[in-house]
Protein backbone atom coordinates (compact mmCIF):
# COMPACT_ATOMS: atom_id res chain seq x y z
CA UNK A 1 0.00 0.00 0.00
CA UNK A 2 2.59 2.68 0.89
CA UNK A 3 4.79 1.63 -1.70
CA UNK A 4 2.08 1.99 -4.18
CA UNK A 5 1.32 5.38 -2.70
CA UNK A 6 5.18 6.12 -3.41
CA UNK A 7 4.81 5.04 -6.87
CA UNK A 8 1.61 7.73 -7.28
CA UNK A 9 3.33 10.67 -5.98
CA UNK A 10 6.35 10.32 -7.90
CA UNK A 11 4.81 9.90 -11.11
CA UNK A 12 2.47 13.15 -9.78
CA UNK A 13 5.45 15.16 -9.29
CA UNK A 14 7.03 14.17 -12.40
CA UNK A 15 4.00 15.33 -14.34
CA UNK A 16 4.03 18.38 -12.21
CA UNK A 17 7.35 19.17 -13.07
CA UNK A 18 7.30 18.47 -16.99
CA UNK A 19 4.18 20.68 -16.92
CA UNK A 20 5.57 23.61 -15.03
CA UNK A 21 8.63 23.50 -17.24
CA UNK A 22 6.56 24.48 -20.50
CA UNK A 23 5.03 26.79 -18.16
CA UNK A 24 8.52 28.56 -17.46
CA UNK A 25 9.59 28.75 -20.40
CA UNK A 26 6.12 29.88 -22.62
CA UNK A 27 4.08 31.85 -19.75
CA UNK A 28 4.31 35.65 -20.35
CA UNK A 29 6.16 37.70 -18.24
CA UNK A 30 3.68 41.02 -17.13
CA UNK A 31 6.36 43.05 -18.84
CA UNK A 32 5.82 42.23 -21.90
CA UNK A 33 2.05 42.24 -21.74
CA UNK A 34 0.36 45.25 -24.12
CA UNK A 35 -1.33 47.30 -22.02
CA UNK A 36 -4.48 49.61 -23.07
CA UNK A 37 -3.24 53.39 -23.99
CA UNK A 38 -5.07 55.72 -22.03
CA UNK A 39 -5.96 58.95 -24.25
CA UNK A 40 -7.34 62.12 -22.81
CA UNK A 41 -9.41 64.05 -24.68
CA UNK A 42 -8.74 67.72 -23.54
CA UNK A 43 -11.63 70.27 -24.48
CA UNK A 44 -10.94 74.67 -23.99
CA UNK A 45 -11.75 77.16 -25.05
CA UNK A 46 -9.57 77.64 -27.93
CA UNK A 47 -9.98 73.63 -29.40
CA UNK A 48 -9.56 70.47 -28.63
CA UNK A 49 -6.37 67.88 -28.51
CA UNK A 50 -5.89 64.55 -27.48
CA UNK A 51 -3.17 63.40 -25.16
CA UNK A 52 -2.09 59.91 -25.51
CA UNK A 53 -0.16 57.57 -23.44
CA UNK A 54 1.16 55.26 -25.41
CA UNK A 55 3.33 51.95 -25.43
CA UNK A 56 5.04 54.07 -29.47
CA UNK A 57 7.23 51.18 -29.78
CA UNK A 58 4.12 48.26 -29.96
CA UNK A 59 2.39 50.62 -32.46
CA UNK A 60 5.31 51.24 -34.64
CA UNK A 61 6.26 47.82 -34.70
CA UNK A 62 2.41 46.94 -35.65
CA UNK A 63 2.27 44.36 -32.44
CA UNK A 64 -1.97 43.71 -32.25
CA UNK A 65 -3.97 43.14 -29.03
CA UNK A 66 -3.17 39.31 -30.88
CA UNK A 67 -0.44 39.22 -28.70
CA UNK A 68 -0.14 38.91 -24.81
CA UNK A 69 3.10 38.65 -25.20
CA UNK A 70 5.15 41.12 -27.30
CA UNK A 71 7.89 38.25 -27.84
CA UNK A 72 5.57 35.97 -29.48
CA UNK A 73 4.76 38.84 -32.31
CA UNK A 74 6.73 38.28 -35.76
CA UNK A 75 7.76 41.66 -34.85
CA UNK A 76 9.45 40.99 -31.33
CA UNK A 77 13.13 41.97 -32.52
CA UNK A 78 11.85 44.90 -34.05
CA UNK A 79 9.89 45.75 -31.28
CA UNK A 80 12.97 44.80 -28.72
CA UNK A 81 15.27 47.17 -30.86
CA UNK A 82 12.79 49.97 -30.65
CA UNK A 83 12.85 49.73 -26.80
CA UNK A 84 16.52 50.22 -26.69
CA UNK A 85 16.94 53.70 -28.83
CA UNK A 86 17.25 56.62 -26.64
CA UNK A 87 14.43 59.37 -26.98
CA UNK A 88 15.95 61.21 -29.48
CA UNK A 89 16.07 58.29 -32.04
CA UNK A 90 12.71 57.05 -31.02
CA UNK A 91 11.28 60.51 -31.73
CA UNK A 92 13.03 60.69 -35.48
CA UNK A 93 11.37 57.24 -36.52
CA UNK A 94 7.40 58.47 -34.97
CA UNK A 95 8.27 61.40 -37.35
CA UNK A 96 8.29 59.53 -40.42
CA UNK A 97 5.50 57.34 -38.81
CA UNK A 98 3.44 59.86 -37.56
CA UNK A 99 1.27 60.36 -40.91
CA UNK A 100 0.18 56.69 -40.43
CA UNK A 101 -0.47 57.29 -36.80
CA UNK A 102 -2.77 60.32 -37.66
CA UNK A 103 -4.36 58.17 -40.02
CA UNK A 104 -5.39 55.16 -38.02
CA UNK A 105 -6.76 57.73 -35.21
CA UNK A 106 -10.27 58.70 -36.58
CA UNK A 107 -12.21 61.45 -35.38
CA UNK A 108 -15.94 62.16 -36.47
CA UNK A 109 -18.15 65.46 -36.38
CA UNK A 110 -22.05 66.14 -36.00
CA UNK A 111 -22.72 64.63 -39.47
CA UNK A 112 -19.86 61.86 -39.99
CA UNK A 113 -17.45 64.38 -41.37
CA UNK A 114 -13.60 63.71 -40.63
CA UNK A 115 -11.84 65.96 -38.46
CA UNK A 116 -8.53 66.67 -39.46
CA UNK A 117 -5.70 66.18 -36.75
CA UNK A 118 -1.77 66.48 -36.12
CA UNK A 119 0.96 65.72 -34.44
CA UNK A 120 1.67 68.34 -31.78
CA UNK A 121 3.74 67.29 -29.27
CA UNK A 122 5.84 64.03 -28.28
CA UNK A 123 7.40 63.32 -25.12
CA UNK A 124 9.24 60.12 -24.80
CA UNK A 125 10.67 59.02 -21.31
CA UNK A 126 14.64 57.64 -21.56
CA UNK A 127 15.50 54.26 -21.74
CA UNK A 128 15.41 52.67 -18.69
CA UNK A 129 14.91 48.63 -17.89
CA UNK A 130 14.30 47.42 -21.28
CA UNK A 131 12.49 44.53 -20.12
CA UNK A 132 9.54 47.02 -19.26
CA UNK A 133 7.43 49.00 -21.78
CA UNK A 134 8.04 52.62 -21.65
CA UNK A 135 4.90 54.53 -21.75
CA UNK A 136 5.19 57.71 -24.30
CA UNK A 137 3.01 60.47 -24.68
CA UNK A 138 1.84 62.15 -27.75
CA UNK A 139 -0.47 65.39 -27.98
CA UNK A 140 -2.65 65.18 -31.08
CA UNK A 141 -4.10 68.83 -31.95
CA UNK A 142 -8.14 68.35 -33.54
CA UNK A 143 -8.21 71.16 -36.20
CA UNK A 144 -11.56 71.72 -35.53
CA UNK A 145 -14.40 74.00 -37.19
CA UNK A 146 -16.97 76.48 -35.12
CA UNK A 147 -19.83 74.01 -36.43
CA UNK A 148 -18.66 70.94 -34.30
CA UNK A 149 -20.48 69.87 -31.23
CA UNK A 150 -19.69 66.44 -30.95
CA UNK A 151 -17.05 64.32 -31.63
CA UNK A 152 -16.63 60.38 -32.15
CA UNK A 153 -13.51 58.67 -31.63
CA UNK A 154 -12.21 55.06 -33.25
CA UNK A 155 -8.65 54.30 -34.18
CA UNK A 156 -7.22 50.79 -35.57
CA UNK A 157 -8.37 47.56 -34.16
CA UNK A 158 -4.29 46.69 -34.84
CA UNK A 159 -3.90 49.46 -31.79
CA UNK A 160 -5.67 47.46 -29.39
CA UNK A 161 -8.23 48.32 -26.38
CA UNK A 162 -8.28 52.10 -25.51
CA UNK A 163 -9.19 53.91 -22.42
CA UNK A 164 -11.10 56.76 -23.69
CA UNK A 165 -11.73 60.03 -21.18
CA UNK A 166 -12.63 63.64 -21.75
CA UNK A 167 -13.60 66.48 -19.36
CA UNK A 168 -14.21 70.02 -20.16
CA UNK A 169 -13.68 73.78 -18.83
CA UNK A 170 -18.14 73.95 -19.20
CA UNK A 171 -18.44 70.78 -17.28
CA UNK A 172 -17.47 68.87 -14.22
CA UNK A 173 -19.60 65.60 -15.59
CA UNK A 174 -16.32 63.40 -17.16
CA UNK A 175 -16.87 61.25 -20.30
CA UNK A 176 -14.96 58.36 -19.78
CA UNK A 177 -15.40 54.90 -22.24
CA UNK A 178 -13.41 51.85 -22.95
CA UNK A 179 -12.87 50.59 -26.02
CA UNK A 180 -12.06 47.28 -27.44
CA UNK A 181 -10.41 47.16 -30.81
CA UNK A 182 -12.14 48.54 -33.25
CA UNK A 183 -15.12 49.85 -31.33
CA UNK A 184 -16.45 53.69 -31.98
CA UNK A 185 -17.11 55.98 -28.99
CA UNK A 186 -19.86 57.21 -27.84
CA UNK A 187 -20.46 60.82 -28.91
CA UNK A 188 -18.09 63.21 -26.97
CA UNK A 189 -20.33 67.10 -25.94
CA UNK A 190 -17.30 69.75 -26.85
CA UNK A 191 -20.51 72.45 -25.24
CA UNK A 192 -20.41 70.52 -22.04
CA UNK A 193 -23.85 69.01 -22.60
CA UNK A 194 -24.42 65.66 -21.35
CA UNK A 195 -24.26 63.15 -23.83
CA UNK A 196 -22.54 59.87 -21.80
CA UNK A 197 -26.31 58.80 -20.46
CA UNK A 198 -27.36 56.05 -17.40
CA UNK A 199 -28.16 53.42 -20.05
CA UNK A 200 -24.29 53.71 -22.24
CA UNK A 201 -22.79 54.28 -18.30
CA UNK A 202 -24.42 50.65 -17.49
CA UNK A 203 -23.12 48.93 -20.38
CA UNK A 204 -19.82 50.28 -20.76
CA UNK A 205 -18.80 49.75 -16.95
CA UNK A 206 -20.71 46.30 -17.09
CA UNK A 207 -18.34 45.34 -19.94
CA UNK A 208 -15.27 46.85 -18.73
CA UNK A 209 -15.85 44.62 -15.41
CA UNK A 210 -16.98 41.97 -17.66
CA UNK A 211 -14.21 41.75 -20.01
CA UNK A 212 -11.35 42.33 -16.87
CA UNK A 213 -12.37 38.89 -16.03
CA UNK A 214 -12.68 36.96 -18.89
CA UNK A 215 -10.58 37.03 -21.50
CA UNK A 216 -8.12 39.40 -20.05
CA UNK A 217 -7.92 38.57 -16.00
CA UNK A 218 -6.25 35.37 -15.96
CA UNK A 219 -5.06 35.94 -12.67
CA UNK A 220 -8.55 36.43 -11.10
CA UNK A 221 -9.74 33.54 -13.33
CA UNK A 222 -7.24 30.68 -12.13
CA UNK A 223 -7.68 31.99 -8.53
CA UNK A 224 -11.65 30.92 -9.34
CA UNK A 225 -10.78 27.69 -10.93
CA UNK A 226 -8.42 27.24 -7.82
CA UNK A 227 -11.76 27.64 -5.46
CA UNK A 228 -13.34 25.18 -7.55
CA UNK A 229 -11.13 22.66 -7.41
CA UNK A 230 -11.61 22.28 -3.96
CA UNK A 231 -14.63 20.83 -4.30
CA UNK A 232 -16.87 20.05 -7.22
CA UNK A 233 -20.36 20.71 -5.57
CA UNK A 234 -22.52 23.59 -5.35
CA UNK A 235 -22.71 24.33 -1.19
CA UNK A 236 -18.51 24.59 -1.46
CA UNK A 237 -18.44 27.13 -4.86
CA UNK A 238 -21.13 29.36 -3.22
CA UNK A 239 -19.89 29.74 -0.37
CA UNK A 240 -16.49 30.64 -1.14
CA UNK A 241 -17.99 32.64 -4.09
CA UNK A 242 -19.94 34.89 -1.85
CA UNK A 243 -17.27 35.43 0.46
CA UNK A 244 -14.85 36.17 -2.27
CA UNK A 245 -17.64 38.63 -3.77
CA UNK A 246 -18.77 40.41 -0.26
CA UNK A 247 -15.03 40.92 -0.03
CA UNK A 248 -14.00 42.43 -3.15
CA UNK A 249 -16.97 44.10 -3.29
CA UNK A 250 -15.87 46.24 -0.04
CA UNK A 251 -12.70 47.05 -1.37
CA UNK A 252 -13.33 48.31 -4.79
CA UNK A 253 -15.52 50.58 -3.09
CA UNK A 254 -13.46 52.12 -0.53
CA UNK A 255 -10.64 52.60 -3.37
CA UNK A 256 -12.62 54.37 -5.66
CA UNK A 257 -14.20 56.37 -2.87
CA UNK A 258 -10.68 57.28 -1.98
CA UNK A 259 -10.49 55.98 1.64
CA UNK A 260 -8.17 53.12 1.15
CA UNK A 261 -5.28 53.17 -1.39
CA UNK A 262 -3.15 50.79 -1.99
CA UNK A 263 0.47 50.45 -4.78
CA UNK A 264 -0.30 48.13 -7.71
CA UNK A 265 3.45 47.02 -6.68
CA UNK A 266 2.59 45.70 -3.79
CA UNK A 267 -1.39 44.44 -5.06
CA UNK A 268 -0.31 42.47 -7.92
CA UNK A 269 2.29 40.66 -6.71
CA UNK A 270 -0.01 39.39 -3.73
CA UNK A 271 -2.57 38.92 -6.25
CA UNK A 272 -0.36 36.21 -7.90
CA UNK A 273 0.46 34.51 -4.61
CA UNK A 274 -3.22 34.20 -3.47
CA UNK A 275 -3.31 31.76 -6.41
CA UNK A 276 -0.74 30.07 -5.16
CA UNK A 277 -1.75 29.51 -1.46
CA UNK A 278 -5.53 28.38 -2.29
CA UNK A 279 -4.36 25.68 -5.05
CA UNK A 280 -1.56 24.33 -2.54
CA UNK A 281 -4.53 24.03 0.13
CA UNK A 282 -6.38 21.92 -2.15
CA UNK A 283 -3.09 19.61 -2.18
CA UNK A 284 -3.69 19.27 1.37
CA UNK A 285 -7.40 19.23 2.15
CA UNK A 286 -10.43 18.06 0.84
CA UNK A 287 -13.48 19.68 2.32
CA UNK A 288 -14.36 22.73 3.12
CA UNK A 289 -12.92 24.04 6.35
CA UNK A 290 -13.68 26.84 8.13
CA UNK A 291 -10.41 28.51 8.09
CA UNK A 292 -11.12 28.53 3.59
CA UNK A 293 -13.90 31.08 3.85
CA UNK A 294 -11.13 33.49 6.28
CA UNK A 295 -8.51 32.86 3.35
CA UNK A 296 -10.93 33.70 0.73
CA UNK A 297 -12.10 36.48 2.77
CA UNK A 298 -8.81 38.02 3.15
CA UNK A 299 -7.71 37.37 -0.44
CA UNK A 300 -11.19 38.89 -2.10
CA UNK A 301 -10.18 42.31 -0.14
CA UNK A 302 -7.10 41.67 -2.09
CA UNK A 303 -8.47 41.03 -5.37
CA UNK A 304 -11.18 44.06 -4.71
CA UNK A 305 -8.39 46.50 -4.43
CA UNK A 306 -6.63 45.17 -7.56
CA UNK A 307 -10.10 45.98 -9.31
CA UNK A 308 -10.42 49.50 -8.06
CA UNK A 309 -6.65 50.32 -9.72
CA UNK A 310 -8.76 49.17 -12.96
CA UNK A 311 -11.65 51.61 -12.40
CA UNK A 312 -9.60 53.67 -11.00
CA UNK A 313 -7.42 54.08 -14.37
CA UNK A 314 -10.44 54.53 -16.66
CA UNK A 315 -12.41 57.21 -14.71
CA UNK A 316 -16.18 57.77 -13.94
CA UNK A 317 -18.51 60.59 -13.93
CA UNK A 318 -18.88 62.10 -10.66
CA UNK A 319 -23.19 62.20 -11.52
CA UNK A 320 -22.46 58.58 -12.79
CA UNK A 321 -20.48 57.09 -9.94
CA UNK A 322 -22.65 54.56 -8.48
CA UNK A 323 -23.83 53.06 -11.64
CA UNK A 324 -20.37 52.99 -12.57
CA UNK A 325 -19.50 51.25 -9.52
CA UNK A 326 -22.41 48.47 -9.53
CA UNK A 327 -22.25 48.12 -13.48
CA UNK A 328 -18.28 47.27 -13.50
CA UNK A 329 -19.08 44.87 -9.90
CA UNK A 330 -21.68 42.83 -11.93
CA UNK A 331 -19.83 42.61 -15.01
CA UNK A 332 -16.98 40.90 -12.77
CA UNK A 333 -19.40 38.66 -10.71
CA UNK A 334 -20.83 37.39 -14.60
CA UNK A 335 -17.42 36.99 -15.73
CA UNK A 336 -16.67 35.09 -12.66
CA UNK A 337 -19.66 32.55 -13.02
CA UNK A 338 -19.19 32.34 -16.66
CA UNK A 339 -15.71 30.73 -15.51
CA UNK A 340 -17.47 28.22 -12.69
CA UNK A 341 -20.02 27.39 -14.87
CA UNK A 342 -17.20 26.49 -17.69
CA UNK A 343 -15.54 24.28 -14.82
CA UNK A 344 -18.72 22.70 -14.04
CA UNK A 345 -19.22 21.68 -17.59
CA UNK A 346 -16.05 20.64 -18.32
CA UNK A 347 -14.77 18.45 -15.53
CA UNK A 348 -17.60 18.78 -12.81
CA UNK A 349 -20.30 17.24 -13.74
CA UNK A 350 -19.06 14.28 -16.49
CA UNK A 351 -16.31 13.46 -13.75
CA UNK A 352 -17.16 14.93 -10.00
CA UNK A 353 -18.16 11.36 -9.02
CA UNK A 354 -15.56 9.12 -9.94
CA UNK A 355 -13.48 7.90 -7.38
CA UNK A 356 -10.21 9.05 -9.24
CA UNK A 357 -11.13 12.76 -9.24
CA UNK A 358 -9.59 14.59 -6.81
CA UNK A 359 -6.24 12.66 -7.12
CA UNK A 360 -6.22 12.45 -10.95
CA UNK A 361 -7.86 15.94 -11.52
CA UNK A 362 -8.05 18.19 -8.38
CA UNK A 363 -4.40 17.32 -6.90
CA UNK A 364 -2.28 17.86 -10.28
CA UNK A 365 -4.37 20.78 -11.31
CA UNK A 366 -4.08 22.21 -8.00
CA UNK A 367 -0.20 22.32 -8.14
CA UNK A 368 0.20 23.55 -11.46
CA UNK A 369 -1.73 26.48 -10.57
CA UNK A 370 0.05 26.89 -7.54
CA UNK A 371 3.05 26.70 -9.63
CA UNK A 372 1.95 29.27 -12.21
CA UNK A 373 0.97 31.36 -9.12
CA UNK A 374 4.37 31.53 -7.80
CA UNK A 375 6.18 32.27 -10.97
CA UNK A 376 3.80 35.56 -11.76
CA UNK A 377 4.37 36.51 -8.40
CA UNK A 378 8.27 36.38 -8.55
CA UNK A 379 7.96 37.92 -11.97
CA UNK A 380 5.59 40.92 -10.49
CA UNK A 381 8.26 41.42 -7.85
CA UNK A 382 10.87 41.95 -10.51
CA UNK A 383 9.32 43.86 -12.69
Amino acid sequence: MIACLKVRIVKLSWFAVCVLSVLFASAPSVAHEIMPTIADLELIQSGASIRFKINLEAIIAEIGPDHDDTDNSPSADFYNELRAKDSAELEKILASYASTFQDNVVITGDNGETIATRVKEVVIPAVGDVQIARDSTVLLQLLLTDDVKTLNFSWASDYGDLILRAGSESSNDAFNQYLLPGVTSDSISLTGKKTHGLIATVKNYFVVGFVHIVPKGLDHILFVIGLFLLSPYWRAIFLQVSAFTVAHTITLAMGMTGYLQVSADIVEPLIALSIAVVCLENVFTAKLQHWRLLVVTVFGLLHGLGFAGVLSEIGFSDSMFLASLLSFNIGVEVGQLVVIFACFLIVGWPFRKKSWYRRKLTIPASIVLSGIGLLWFFQRVVA
